[in-house]
């Protein structure tokens, strides 16, 4: 029973407020139709839905928006933690720089090492490598190929130890006047006796 503009002020002037017409006017209305107030109930939530719907978007617009990564940092994983916060393996930093010499070191000869080896005296290549490993412990030296590190030494070795010969050895170009004795007390002797010889020798005139 839909009432139109008339019957609401006949209604008002009877004393019935306009709120109460309305309702008394959809009250008719539902028992024409059942299913009225159903809809009139849908109309009611989807008006009422929209109207919170407005509300806050007109609050999210006066509000500053939110900044992301600060108010809602990630959350990360004690593993992932861990490995953001940990240093490099400390191994990458040692073989840039090299390695002490292994307490079971042993040397490792190529074949070229192998012939200068060859022609040292029995002894020489133990000592040379009691030397090397002196040399590498002293201070904590590090290397990155002991091995080779190894190999220049006893080049080295053997190149010193060929000088040294050289040096030792007479010059054969300027050869020691076998006539006149080296050492100074034996030519003074030499010298008192050809004197002593000279004077006591006869005179032949």
């Amino acid at each position: 029973m839909s009432l139109n503009t008339a019957q609401l002020e006949y209604l008002a002037s009877k004393g019935l407020s306009l709120s109460d017409a309305v309702e008394l006017s959809r009250l008719g209305d539902i028992r024409k139709d059942p299913t009225a107030a159903a809809r009139q109930q849908r109309r009611r939530d989807k008006d009422k839905a929209e109207k919170v719907t407005r509300d806050a978007s007109r609050r999210d617009v006066t509000r500053d928006p939110p900044n992301d990564i600060y108010s809602n940092p990630p959350e990360l994983s004690p593993d992932e933690t861990i490995v953001s916060s940990s240093p490099k393996p400390a191994s990458k930093r040692k073989s840039s720089a090299g390695e002490p010499l292994p307490a079971d070191w042993q040397p490792i000869l190529t074949e070229a090492a192998q012939r200068i080896v060859d022609g040292w005296p029995p002894g020489w290549l133990a000592a040379r490598v009691a030397e090397f490993r002196d040399h590498a412990t002293d201070k904590g030296r590090k290397s990155k190929d002991w091995q080779a590190a190894f190999r220049t030494w006893i080049s080295k070795a053997d190149e010193w130890q060929r000088q040294r010969e050289q040096h030792d050895r007479p010059n054969r170009n300027h050869p020691q006047d076998r006539s006149e004795p080296a050492n100074p007390l034996v030519r003074a002797g030499l010298a008192h006796e050809a004197r002593y010889a000279a004077g006591s020798a006869p005179d032949l005139q």
